[in-house]
């Protein structure tokens, strides 16, 4: 609530480890401690779980196949050989065809975006990703790329509005149960995985110690027991 409404956090430290003044925009934008990966794991493994319940052949991390000799329109395009998107699945979008996911997590609040609406900040990240990965996908996997795009208080940028209408929407069909049930369930995992890993990020301890540990206390249990939509009955 107090970020929501930029309020005061109390019992907050005056300055970070790299030096800076502390306060609740620098703790989701300082590098330091791992939050901000930790923050996009916690979600790309979610966006995973839930195209498992609809999809095929669905994995975290794939590798993109190699570029043998091929060129692209614009420079900007991920030609390296390690090239990674963060989430892919067969039958997303297009029956057999596979369907490539990568997410990012942004802070409207960063000085940089304060004077811009979200919806332009939403499009800015929106269009970065496909300038990266779009062509690349389309010619050598001969996929579909989508930009998953996210901010810190639980905003979706509009192609992952799209996405997660279209996720509740097969689940519901596959589970036989309402569509907006379903639908307010993925939004308050969603919300309920950015909250917890903001949270994290303000309040958890930092520094090389936590470094070390970072990928181990970033898996956080997103316990939403009384909204899983794997339950038989219809959600409530």
């Amino acid at each position: 609530m107090a970020l929501r409404y930029g309020w005061p956090i109390p019992d907050l430290a005056t300055k970070c480890v790299c030096g800076e003044p502390f306060d609740p925009d620098h703790a989701l934008l300082c590098p330091h401690a791992g939050f901000t990966i930790g923050r996009h794991d916690h979600l790309r493994n979610l966006f995973a779980k839930m195209l498992k319940k609809v999809c095929s052949e669905v994995a975290i991390e794939p590798p993109l196949i190699p570029i043998t000799g091929e060129t692209f329109d614009l420079k900007s395009t991920i030609k390296g050989p390690g090239a990674r998107s963060d989430v892919s699945a067969r039958g997303f979008w297009t029956p057999m065809q596979r369907a490539f996911f990568d997410i990012k997590v942004t802070h409207l609040n960063a000085p940089s975006y304060r004077q811009k609406e979200p919806s332009v900040v939403y499009r800015l990240h929106e269009n970065d990703k496909k300038r990266k990965y779009n062509r690349r996908i389309i010619e050598i996997e001969q996929g579909h790329f989508t930009p998953l795009i996210l901010s810190t208080s639980g905003g979706m940028g509009p192609e992952c509005a799209i996405f997660v209408k279209l996720l509740a929407k097969k689940i519901a069909q596959k589970k036989n149960q309402e569509q907006s049930d379903v639908m307010r369930v993925l939004r308050t995992q969603i919300r309920f995985a950015v909250l917890k890993a903001t949270l994290i990020a303000i309040r958890g301890t930092r520094g090389s110690l936590f470094q070390k540990k970072t990928d181990e206390s970033a898996d956080i249990d997103y316990n939403v027991v009384a909204l899983d939509c794997d339950k038989d009955h219809s959600v409530n």
